[in-house]
């Protein structure tokens, strides 16, 4: 697993928005077992709104210097962002920290930023498959 601590981090996040921001069989399959396309739109105000939550812990983490705060935010967004579909965003999320050692602040502070623009994609996919057709 490429790590921020390991200096993997600039070569974890080439080809990061070439990736659809949702796996849409993921979000279908969950369609399903709900048996209405309402539980998506609930899913994606729930995520969003904690997904948002998480990134501000994860900033506030780094700014702090707190490895254990920020490497809980990170998993606690990483199996989220897969339940939902969103991939990529859990892919970035394994970039960061999972410790308690030092933080290298530039690369988390690259990966965050990272995780800013990829959690708007998520936002904009979110809308274009709840919106009314």
């Amino acid at each position: 697993m490429l790590d921020v601590a390991d200096g993997g981090a600039s070569s974890g996040l080439r080809g990061t928005i070439h990736r659809p921001a949702l796996d849409a069989d993921v979000l279908d399959e969950l369609e399903d077992l709900a048996g209405t396309s309402d539980l998506i739109a609930e899913l994606a105000e729930v995520f969003l709104a904690d997904a948002e939550i998480q990134v501000t812990v994860l900033e506030v983490s780094l700014a702090g210097a707190d490895s254990a705060r920020l490497a809980h935010a990170a998993h606690q967004l990483r199996g989220s962002a897969a339940n939902v579909g969103a991939a990529e965003l859990a892919r970035l999320c394994s970039l960061l920290p999972t410790g308690d050692g030092p933080l290298d602040e530039s690369g988390v502070a690259l990966v965050l930023s990272a995780l800013r623009t990829e959690l708007s994609r998520v936002r904009s996919a979110f809308s274009e498959r709840v919106s009314p057709r």
